[in-house]
């Protein structure tokens, strides 16, 4: 039973599944504030939230920004994210759909921004997904994943034992900043908060017309 429920932090599916999106908008609410106030998203931004599970990063968003689309290969997150937020569905400000990173049906250079809160963990062909997203950007947009289990420099790992039944794979901030760059980004940053609950990497599309934001 306990495994069956832990597993639901990946794909979140049925009763179980219900109860974990839950628990996903209390237990990241705090890093997905203080993420979202180093970052400060422009209010004209149009934004994807990636992997959008409870919806409370894109209730957040919609917040400080002009529009936001979500995605998520769970139902379960999708209706979550649709009842969290729907004042600004029937608004028309949020948009949420079914769907993985590769197979997101966007148009390349629609974003200024995407985030990827406590998801990478769980993308199959990274690579490939990171390139995907890239694309999915404006030039100069700027891509935010943000994690609170990663791999440290030194060998071993920010991860509570009890979430190995979820199998993530985990990546240090090196990785994820390598994985930015190879992806076709102009430049990686890395920020943590003072705590090291969590790290946050964020990668700006190149622009040929605009320099690169100089803030991190």
């Amino acid at each position: 039973m306990w495994t069956r429920f832990m597993t639901n932090f990946r794909k979140p599916t049925g009763l179980m599944g219900r109860m974990v999106v839950a628990l996903m908008n209390k237990g990241h609410a705090a890093m997905t504030r203080a993420v979202l106030d180093a970052v400060g998203p422009g209010e004209g931004d149009v934004v994807l939230d990636i992997g959008c599970g409870g919806g409370l990063a894109v209730k957040l968003l919609a917040e400080r920004t002009a529009c936001v689309y979500g995605i998520d290969m769970s139902e379960v997150s999708v209706a979550k994210t649709i009842e969290v937020n729907q004042d600004a569905v029937r608004q028309e400000r949020v948009r949420v759909m079914l769907s993985d990173v590769l197979g997101m049906p966007f148009n390349d250079g629609m974003f200024d921004l995407a985030t990827a809160f406590e998801t990478i963990y769980f993308w199959e062909n990274i690579d490939a997904c990171f390139k995907r997203v890239c694309e999915a950007l404006k030039p100069g947009g700027r891509f935010v994943v943000a994690v609170e289990a990663w791999k440290s420099p030194e060998g071993g790992n920010n991860f509570p034992a009890i979430f190995s039944a979820v199998n993530p794979t985990l990546y240090s901030a090196d990785e994820i900043a390598s994985l930015v760059t190879r992806a076709g980004f102009a430049r990686a940053a890395v920020l943590t908060n003072g705590t090291g609950n969590w790290l946050c990497v964020s990668g700006w599309k190149r622009d040929t017309e605009v320099k690169v934001r100089d803030d991190a």
